[in-house]
């Protein structure tokens, strides 16, 4: 086991060992009474791949109006480049009208029929966030499909959640992607809103701004710990094996260890 290894695994058991104690405490309930957060989730993807191809010229139009500085991210993650170069709509329609990128849809549409899940989840880690930091912004949340790109997108108050990206540990695209067993293992919708989370720590909370000085193994280690630790303070809920991404018997190795 390399050096990098055995420590990976010592910082996770210290956090696991120190959730399990204060669990008796139960220091994550917090009282949420009074602090509510309107969450609405808006589907990009849908809107691109649910329109029909001979209404995409004029809908790539109205997106970029509906969506603005959302679109202008997402082309930007994708590959299109800016809605405001007069290039951008050719390049938008081919994209919105591949038949790849269509089945892709109807692939995301079987595994998330709907996001009601996705939403409720983010609702009460978001009311968890305005508790503990009530003068902080909740972003505004956008599914899309990034065509295996980002799985979260954070620009600003946006939060964009790739659903080709949490399709299943069995998906048939992941292994055609190089994508491995093991990280495809946490490809799955019960992964997404606390990848969220994470996603979203980390850019409010960025390492170049943290103040660790030079970026070593220690203090990435530390500052991934803080990124996990804020992760359960948002969902108190949320099982260990989601949160540090193991398997049970992973998490009863790191304990034992």
């Amino acid at each position: 086991m390399t050096r990098f290894a055995s420590l990976i695994i010592l910082a996770t058991a210290i956090l696991i060992l120190v959730a399990t104690a204060s669990c008796q405490r139960d220091p994550y309930r917090v009282n949420l009474s009074g602090i509510e957060v309107e969450l609405g989730i808006r589907d990009l993807g849908g809107d691109i791949f649910g329109t029909p191809a001979n209404e995409m010229a004029d809908r790539a139009e109205t997106l970029r109006q509906e969506y603005g500085r959302a679109l202008e991210t997402y082309s930007t993650v994708i590959g299109l480049g800016e809605p405001s170069d007069e290039r951008w709509k050719s390049a938008f329609i081919l994209f919105a009208t591949d038949l790849r990128n269509l089945d892709l849809y109807d692939n995301v549409k079987r595994v998330w029929p709907d996001t009601e899940g996705l939403k409720e989840e983010l609702t009460d880690a978001f009311r968890h966030y305005r508790y503990y930091f009530p003068g902080r912004i909740v972003p505004e949340v956008i599914t899309c499909i990034s065509v295996f790109n980002n799985s979260i997108i954070v620009d600003d108050s946006l939060l964009m959640v790739s659903l080709d990206r949490y399709l299943g540990a069995d998906s048939e695209y992941y292994p055609a992607l190089g994508i491995y067993s093991y990280q495809a293992r946490k490809m799955t919708p019960a992964y997404a809103a606390s990848d969220c989370m994470y996603a979203w720590a980390a850019t409010e909370w960025d390492y170049s701004s943290a103040g660790y000085g030079t970026r070593n193994l220690l203090n990435s280690m530390l500052h991934e710990g803080k990124l996990v630790y804020f992760t359960k303070r948002m969902m108190p809920s949320l099982p260990d094996t989601i949160l540090f991404g193991f398997t049970v018997e992973q998490l009863d190795f790191c304990v034992a260890g």
